[in-house]
């Protein structure tokens, strides 16, 4: 079959179904389909199609503008939680992130679906390379945190974080990795960024009788748990972070993989379940008039598993190329495990990030 037979297939399969089955594609088969097609017929319906998967990334994506925070100068203008109405203003904002941002709308949902890209190439032998920093315009230049999750490589949920100016430099690690802040102190630290994930519209359950997020600066929780499943499942769960600037396009920071089988199979044979009587009692002080209950479990120590392996390459303010460490750049994941109905063992999952404010500004980027 020539080009031209193929194309009249696809235009009387399209007309006949009135592009029906394009929703059964993927974003990139889609836009391949249309640059064969090239037809009045197949942009009409592929336009049609990227914008009905548009609509529906507007309507179930999950927004988190800072939980508390004042939005006045991060260029995003509004304040809000994830679960308050779509307004005027929410939806330029969101509009603004899909199509300039990302560079165009087939770009922006590719992502979603496959997975933001991952840093570029580093070295090309025998030319000059450029790299795509925020540099020191880290603090004014708007960043987009975009959290992506997967199970067994299908996509499940997608949430949107601007990280607000106000929320740059809200903790600090000392520089000494031996310091203790009961008996010594340190001289030096290191301005840092922790970004909470508390979104209500997750893939998790509510968070009733649990205790709190212990990497929260606030020791704080969300209503909701990130991921929530039976804790005998073997699927693998995928959660991928990236940023996004109106200076760079999207690029992959972090992903991890998650087995809740496994995980809690190590967390029980290692006896990693934080202490239930010291987290109950932080956890009291802390969250005024919250039921909290022992059978649901927390361990938040197990981070060594997926840190093998992992790059993420800072240009430094001396213009060397470093791989910036993991100890203080990465997920900052809780488990638990809720046997409150021995016969439905729940497994969840909550998690922040953390950063140093040297990895904002030096991280390679994909540029534009």
């Amino acid at each position: 079959m020539n080009n031209t037979d193929l194309c009249t297939s696809i235009h009387d399969v399209l007309e006949s179904q009135q592009g029906d089955f394009l929703k059964y594609l993927t974003v990139k088969e889609v836009c391949i389909l249309q640059h064969i097609s090239k037809t009045h017929s197949f942009c009409k319906w592929s336009k049609i199609e990227i914008d009905r998967r548009y609509q529906n990334w507007l309507k179930t994506c999950s927004k988190a503008w800072g939980v508390g925070i004042p939005v006045v100068t991060s260029g995003f203008g509004h304040k809000s939680v994830d679960d308050i109405p779509l307004l005027e203003s929410t939806i330029r904002t969101l509009e603004n992130i899909a199509k300039n941002m990302s560079g165009g709308l087939e770009i922006f949902l590719h992502n979603r679906e496959s997975g933001a890209p991952p840093q570029p190439e580093l070295f090309a032998y025998g030319k000059n390379v450029r790299y795509t920093t925020l540099g020191d315009e880290y603090e004014s230049i708007p960043i987009v945190a975009m959290f992506d999750i997967y199970c067994d490589g299908k996509h499940m949920w997608n949430g949107v974080r601007p990280i607000v100016n106000e929320e740059i430099g809200n903790i600090s690690f000392p520089i000494n990795d031996d310091y203790d802040d009961e008996s010594e102190s340190s001289d030096i630290w290191i301005g840092a960024t922790y970004i909470e994930l508390f979104f209500s519209n997750s893939l998790g359950d509510k968070t009733d009788e649990a205790t709190y997020h212990p990497f929260s600066p606030n020791n704080s929780r969300p209503n909701r748990y990130l991921i929530s499943t039976d804790a005998e499942d073997i699927r693998t769960w995928t959660i991928n972070l990236s940023f996004l600037t109106e200076k760079s396009k999207e690029t992959l920071v972090r992903s991890v993989d998650i087995r809740p089988d496994e995980i809690l199979n190590h967390i029980c044979m290692m006896s990693q379940w934080d202490d239930q009587e010291s987290a109950l009692l932080e956890s009291e002080e802390d969250l005024n008039g919250v039921i909290l209950n022992e059978k649901v479990k927390r361990c938040s120590g197990f981070h060594w598993m997926w840190k093998e392996g992992t790059k993420i390459m800072v240009l430094s303010e001396e213009n060397k190329l470093t791989e910036c460490s993991l100890d203080d750049n990465d997920f900052d994941i809780c488990f638990w495990l809720d046997e409150r109905d021995p016969s439905k063992r729940r497994f969840h999952v909550t998690t922040g990030f953390s950063c140093e404010n040297t990895l904002l500004a030096g991280m390679i980027l994909n540029g534009r």
